[in-house]
């Protein structure tokens, strides 16, 4: 082979790597911006709306619970609930006042933690993924419209799928 032929190899790889790149951080940021609109979302739900779905987060919690290692603890329930700690006045007061909206919080935030996984693999292949079903349902029963970007995520259309 010739040393032009070669340097034509190395820049196709290079390329495809580069391209390879581009779409895991594309991908990344298409989960970082459906997962912002779904956080923003639950922080809108009232705690009426919420009393009316309790069904619905005791369902997305059991299929969580059954899909997953899932696990609540002290770290999430200050974070989620903007207490100082579990047991205080504030927590003590949310828990009476609104339980079920603490529930939907803590089980969206365990369903949908930074470091849970979508519908995308890392090496961009689409994956079904009930959890994440089940958070949907949830979401749109509560009144959430989901964005078409979220679709195409949902049904493995988004453009940085890896194609076969």
């Amino acid at each position: 082979m010739t040393s032009d032929k070669n340097d034509e190899i190395e820049e196709e790889k290079r390329a495809e790597e580069a391209a390879k790149r581009t779409a895991r951080l594309e991908m990344a940021n298409a989960e970082k911006r459906a997962r912002l609109l779904r956080q923003n979302f639950v922080l809108s739900v009232s705690p009426k709306k919420a009393k009316q779905h309790i069904a619905d987060i005791v369902k997305l919690l059991l299929v969580a619970s059954d899909q997953s290692y899932f696990s609540i603890n002290t770290e999430d329930i200050i974070k989620v609930l903007e207490v100082d700690e579990v047991g205080d006045e504030k927590f003590n007061k949310i828990v009476e006042k609104t339980p079920e909206l603490a529930l939907l919080k803590l089980v969206y935030n365990e369903c949908d933690a930074e470091y849970t996984r979508g519908y995308v693999e890392n090496n961009l292949n689409y994956r079904e993924n009930r959890k994440f079903d089940a958070m949907y349902e949830l979401l749109e029963a509560l009144g959430y419209q989901i964005s078409d970007e979220e679709i195409e995520l949902k049904e493995g259309t988004h453009q940085y799928y890896k194609k076969e």
